[in-house]
């Protein structure tokens, strides 16, 4: 059985370090001993697995980083971090990206901290922009990993401290997002949240096909009506409005910001004609497409009349016709 994380391990005992190049993969399994890795992924074909029950924090330094899981697919962005704890993760880098992956066992994660940072948080499932800080921190660690340097304990404790700390910083807006759901506990809640930010991601990676709100609630193990409910208390808007909404701004951004033709952002979108395409985005914007390139304001400057012209219609569902007094399987 593997002896409890400390304060006395140095960082060469802490980390082991992957280099994954050209074509080459690595998979890791519940029987992986416990370790913190560091996985370097540079080059087109590289693969990674990482089994249920593990947390990672993926960093794409070159070249964007396909993510694969139970739900969706997604592409990571260049200079996007994303912290994972749902399930089996798989990653690829399709061109000469570079990718840098800290990933373990949740449970040695939590003794780690535990040992190593005055007040832990349980991480969520998240994505955004990467701070400078956290960047600068991770990119050192591996260097470090790479070069087996062995530190004092005090440099141990430091560099986990504050990379616990550089997380928390990163993962505030989600923290905050614990106040707004239901639950008796602390747990109760990030299970929530968990499960909500789970549906959140199916309808982002999505915005080219219609919401199936079967499928959404099927994932979160709620009810259809349960869902909708909770979601739009956590995120102000329900999945079809989000869909609504991104899908709006997509169609902008399309049209706005690159020369890609209009018979393709119509594909891209899912619209039957271009003509319908055209029509929908004057009504949201009050311009027609080629106004809209024209236009020399930013796309955050944009007027949305009318976000839904550009709607896509929830695909039909039995619980529409259901009573509604059937109770809610919201089961922690």
């Amino acid at each position: 059985m593997p002896a409890p994380a400390d304060r006395n391990l140095a960082s060469r005992d802490v980390f082991d370090y992957h280099a994954i190049g050209f074509a080459h993969s690595l998979e890791f399994d519940a029987g992986t001993p416990e370790r913190m890795h560091v996985i370097d992924l540079r080059g087109r074909g590289t693969h990674l697995q990482l089994p249920a029950g593990w947390i990672s924090v993926c960093l794409p330094l070159r070249g964007d980083f396909q993510v694969e899981t139970a739900h969706c697919n997604w592409v990571l962005r260049c200079g996007d971090a994303m912290t994972w704890n749902d399930g089996v993760l798989r990653g690829f880098n399709h061109g000469s990206g570079w990718c840098l992956v800290l990933a373990c066992p949740e449970r040695l994660w939590r003794r780690t901290m535990h040992a190593h940072a005055d007040r832990p948080i349980a991480l969520l499932p998240w994505e955004r922009r990467c701070p400078r800080e956290l960047k600068r921190m991770l990119v050192h660690l591996a260097r470090m990993a790479a070069g087996g340097d062995r530190l004092r304990d005090s440099q141990s404790t430091a560099l986990l401290g504050s990379l616990h700390t550089l997380l928390c910083e990163y993962q505030a807006p989600a923290q905050r997002l614990l106040a707004r759901c239901c639950g008796r506990s602390m747990q109760h809640r990030q299970r929530t949240l968990q499960r909500l930010l789970r549906v959140e991601r199916m309808v982002r990676s999505n915005q080219g096909s219609r919401i199936d709100l079967l499928q959404l609630s099927r994932a979160a193990n709620y009810s259809p009506h349960y869902l909708i409910r909770i979601y739009r208390n956590v995120f102000g808007e329900t999945p079809a409005e989000q869909a609504i909404r991104l899908r709006t701004q997509r169609a902008w951004d399309l049209v706005h910001d690159t020369r890609m033709p209009v018979c393709e952002i119509t594909e891209s979108l899912g619209f039957e004609s271009q003509s319908a395409f055209c029509r929908a985005f004057k009504n949201a914007f009050g311009m027609t497409t080629g106004q809209a390139r024209r236009q020399k304001p930013s796309p955050g400057q944009a007027e949305c009349r009318n976000v839904y012209s550009l709607r896509r219609p929830v695909r039909p569902s039995p619980w529409a016709n259901a009573r509604q007094g059937a109770p809610d399987s919201n089961a922690a």
